[in-house]
């Protein structure tokens, strides 16, 4: 699915339609032919989905309720971007999934008390 910004006729589009490829580069806009992604199926990649697995069986095994609804304050404070720059909403269970697989990747202990600084830290992708 495309991200569209209107005002004044299309502005920005990015995503995929019917397949074309919106997006953007230094030069500007640009359309091209969708390609279907492939499976590598890489060491990588199965360690990545291992990790976002392993996240969100925590989360609904090991996480109580009232943690769950400290990462819900913490969603409800920290915005983050999209591929447009605009502001998006992320929910606790988003969060927690994205910080705790980066964690566990990185052979980190798992956290499960919700942040109490609402930010996120500099070194974190948008």
């Amino acid at each position: 699915m495309a991200l569209a910004k209107y005002g004044g006729g299309l502005i920005e589009l990015r995503g995929s339609i019917a397949g074309n490829t919106y997006s953007r580069n230094r030069y500007g806009a640009y359309v091209r032919a969708r390609t279907k992604p492939i499976n590598p199926d890489t060491p990588l990649q199965t360690q990545v989905r291992s990790a976002l697995a392993w996240s969100v069986e925590h989360w609904f095994s090991s996480a109580s309720p009232d943690q769950r609804i400290a990462w819900g304050d913490y969603a409800d404070k920290v915005n983050m971007l999209n591929k447009l720059g605009e502001v998006m909403r992320l929910s606790g269970y988003n969060h927690f999934v994205r910080s705790n697989s980066i964690r566990k990747r990185n052979a980190d202990t798992i956290v499960l008390p919700g942040p109490t600084i609402f930010n996120v830290p500099e070194h974190d992708p948008p």
